[in-house]
């Protein structure tokens, strides 16, 4: 925060110059004389200046910033129609001998000049700047709280005269004390001054004291304490000490009979100063002025008498100050915020997979585009060159199965024409990410261009690659996935040999766990996603779903029954089963979290279900209820009930909403351009987002009352975070990133119960997204850090997360808001 507190006083002394000049050049054209009308305008300097720092957090302007830019795919195409071979087709794990180019070279999302900076970039002096300027400010601030103490204890010992003048021995020469209540104080000579002396000088500091010059005398030191580093604060305090001295001159000459007299009074004063040394420093304001004596008798003896403005002139002079002043807050350039470049993380193949599915999609669909023609020269060309991999891939794309099923008269050419291509890659390449897709894949008797013969061809090629004593960990699961729809045991058997041969990374017990679900159900159909497309009875009642069923109950590995529980719950509700799979989720998640109590995934998966059971429930009630009358249901039932409940529809709410508005401001259909349309969206989109706020409030409240409600910190943390996008969404960037950090700072459940699912997190990462393009970076970083304490489940992700941004790159899944 040192560094955040130093940056925000550089700003803001930076802005009061700028005020400061304006105002000087104001005064010099509207020819402002000096006196009380310059005293005026300085003093609005000084309180804009102590101000600035506060005015810069309230001013309603919000600098926008570029949106970075995701990575750009051309880079990835060929540039001639040869084809050239791309070695990270061959090879997906960089070799030693050849190491791929930084990636950061391919993916900078600032422009295409820029580049991955060489490692994060160094604040630890910019912290230690902030940890000085905060001890020196600190020390200044004392010193001024003992001045002030020492001015009260003076105050206190003065001798009251009447008529609100008091007596002090300790003086030399009269001062005015006191902030809140001014006071005169007189030194114990003054009963030897003539009456004229005594006039003027009562008069003077009378003046003092209507003018509150005291509390600006304060104001302009607590400036200097602020910006002590500052020129213009230690000149504005001069500047109003010599302005307040002339315009209580200009009415104290008038007290005597002549000016001279006046004069002599002054220098009689600054006499008795310097024969009696020290002075109550800071909080008063002494007869004979702060300085420049000779230049303020020249003015009394020349009697050149300050004209007071004109109404007109005060006035002009008045507004141009105030609006140098809200120049000053509100006007800033666009902010230019370093983009972030595209995080790398552990494994650096994410990345690359990231970019090769966009590569992928653009190569995907000029094959597509080919004529049968083009294809046979294609496939020529490639038979004279097998490793040109990317005529291969152009090919396979071009063969590539209708992920609707659709049957045509091409399917037996298909048929034909992919089979050797993927034989000789499974041949040749088996650890090919292309082997791990749809292009890639030949189907027996079930699915798309069914090709026995093919399959079984390819089966007995993967069966001898998974043999080789040097089988590689991509081999194997590519293998377990060509087969784990029609020969599930053959791909358990390669997952446990891939467990044993590599053991320690989760992702076998992952693989294992979705294959044995998948088995319990009957699976019987590829999975071009994650959920089970189709299943059949007699195979879930059948030999090896029966012998999974026992290898589950004898399993002592919490990850692999955490993911088959989840499995069955989430990606397995089009399974027609004979038995309550929710209830065999349960069983398997419960005794996860039996053997290891202390199991992240474990606990989440229990929580997931939870959340499940709560979804079905919710759902089961707002059935067949009309938008309008969902409030009203939700808002009858009892308060335990309700709470996530109206998390959730707030969750709902918010992205509904956020379509609605998308489909009134870019129409793409015929019907959504009629301008009826587009005025109900618009309808639509605002009450949306008004139920959404309502619910998060309500949720807010409710969770405040029920502090032992087994999701009341998910509660807390999910409508937070829901009225921090409403805020980001209004334009209020101080209150989203106030609701971020009030989100961040929620408290872990009582019930033990983790940050689950309730927590929307497309919302979650919409406005993370967004702060980051705003340059919030210190926020999001705080954020990340905090929340990694209290939801257990993320806190890998979340300070991966944190550090990237220290380090100037953009987190995966964060790029656009």
């Amino acid at each position: 925060m040192s560094e955040r507190l130093l940056l925000t006083i550089v700003e803001a002394s930076l802005r009061a110059f700028l005020l400061a000049a304006s105002v000087g050049a104001l005064l010099l054209l509207l020819r402002v004389p000096r006196g009380a009308a310059r005293h005026g305008a300085w003093l609005v300097v000084v309180v804009g200046m102590l101000a600035m720092p506060l005015l810069q957090r309230l001013a309603p302007v919000m600098p926008r910033v570029p949106a970075p830019r995701v990575l750009d795919v051309t880079t990835f195409l060929p540039t001639s129609p040869s084809l050239q071979p791309l070695s990270r087709i061959a090879s997906p794990v960089p070799s030693a001998a050849s190491p791929p180019a930084p990636f950061s070279e391919r993916t900078a999302i600032a422009s295409p000049s820029t580049t991955e900076p060489a490692s994060g970039p160094d604040i630890s002096w910019l912290r230690r700047a902030g940890a000085a300027y905060g001890l020196i400010t600190l020390a200044l601030l004392l010193r001024l709280a003992v001045a002030l103490g020492s001015v009260r204890q003076f105050i206190a010992s003065a001798v009251p005269l009447g008529d609100g003048l008091y007596e002090s021995r300790s003086l030399a020469t009269p001062v005015t004390v006191g902030v809140i209540r001014p006071r005169i104080v007189l030194p114990a000579t003054w009963r030897s001054w003539s009456e004229t002396t005594r006039d003027a000088v009562v008069a003077h500091e009378r003046a003092h004291a209507q003018r509150r010059d005291p509390l600006v005398a304060l104001l302009t030191r607590l400036n200097v304490c602020i910006f002590w580093f500052h020129p213009l604060a230690w000149w504005l305090e001069r500047t109003l000490a010599d302005a307040a001295e002339q315009a209580c001159d200009e009415i104290a000459v008038r007290a005597v009979p002549q000016p001279r007299e006046y004069a002599e009074t002054l220098l009689m004063m600054a006499a008795a100063a310097r024969q009696g040394g020290g002075r109550i420093a800071w909080a008063g304001v002494r007869a004979e002025g702060s300085g420049r004596l000779s230049d303020r008798i020249d003015r009394i003896l020349d009697g050149t008498e300050t004209l007071a403005l004109s109404r007109v002139r005060r006035g002009f002079a008045l507004a141009g100050c105030v609006t140098l002043v809200v120049a000053a807050v509100a006007c800033r350039a666009e902010k230019q915020v370093t983009p972030l470049v595209l995080e790398s993380p552990a494994d650096p193949g994410a990345v690359a997979r990231r970019g090769e599915s966009e590569r992928a999609q653009l190569v995907r669909e000029s094959a597509r585009a080919l004529t049968w023609e083009q294809v046979a020269t294609l496939e020529a060309d490639w038979r004279r060159n097998p490793e040109n991999l990317e005529a291969l891939e152009r090919l396979l794309f071009f063969y590539e199965p209708d992920i609707g099923g659709t049957r045509t008269p091409e399917d037996a050419k298909k048929i034909a024409g992919r089979r050797p291509l993927i034989l000789w890659l499974i041949e040749h390449h088996p650890d090919s990410p292309l082997l791990r897709e749809l292009p890639g894949r030949i189907f027996g008797h079930t699915d798309w261009l069914m090709d026995p013969d093919g399959y079984e061809a390819a089966k007995k090629l993967w069966l001898a690659q998974a043999a080789r004593p040097d089988v590689s960990v991509q081999t194997l699961t590519n293998a377990a996935w060509f087969l784990n729809v029609e020969d599930k045991p053959l791909a358990e058997r390669l997952l446990l040999q891939g467990q044993h041969n590599y053991p320690g990374p989760d992702s076998w017990s992952l693989a294992l766990g979705r294959l044995y679900a998948q088995a319990i159900v009957g699976s019987n159909r590829f999975t071009l996603g994650n959920s089970v497309q189709s299943a059949d009875p007699n195979t879930a009642r059948g030999e090896y779903a029966t012998r999974v069923r026992a290898t589950l109950d004898k399993s002592r590995d919490p990850v692999l029954l955490s993911e088959a529980g989840l499995y069955l719950a989430r990606n397995a509700s089009l399974a027609r089963t004979d038995f309550d799979r929710l209830a065999l989720a349960r069983t398997c998640v419960e005794r996860a979290v039996q053997i290891d109590p202390r199991s992240v995934r474990a606990r989440y998966a229990l929580d997931s279900l939870d959340l499940i059971d709560q979804s079905r429930s919710q759902q089961r009630l707002l059935t067949g209820v009309p938008p309008e009358s969902i409030p009203g249901v939700i808002a009858k039932l009892p308060e335990d009930q309700r709470l996530p409940i109206l998390v959730k529809r707030a969750g709902h709410e918010y992205l509904g909403a956020q379509s609605a508005n998308w489909r009134s401001t870019h129409p793409q259909t015929p019907d959504e351009k009629v301008p009826a349309r587009i005025e109900e969206n618009r309808q639509e989109a605002l009450v949306s987002r008004e139920r959404s706020k309502k619910y998060a409030e309500d949720a807010l409240a409710i969770a405040n009352n029920l502090r032992n409600h087994p999701d009341r910190a998910d509660a807390l943390f999910a409508a937070t975070i829901a009225l921090a996008a409403h805020a980001f969404w209004d334009g209020d960037r101080q209150a989203a990133v106030r609701h971020v950090r009030a989100a961040a700072g929620v408290p872990p459940s009582s019930s033990g119960r983790l940050m689950s699912p309730i927590l929307n997190l497309s919302l979650e990462m919409k406005l993370i997204g967004g702060l980051l393009n705003y340059g919030e970076r210190e926020t999001v970083i705080q954020y990340f850090e905090r929340s990694a304490e209290t939801r257990p489940a993320d806190r890998e992700r979340l300070l991966a997360a944190a550090t990237a941004i220290r380090n100037g790159k953009l987190p995966l899944n964060y790029e656009r808001r």
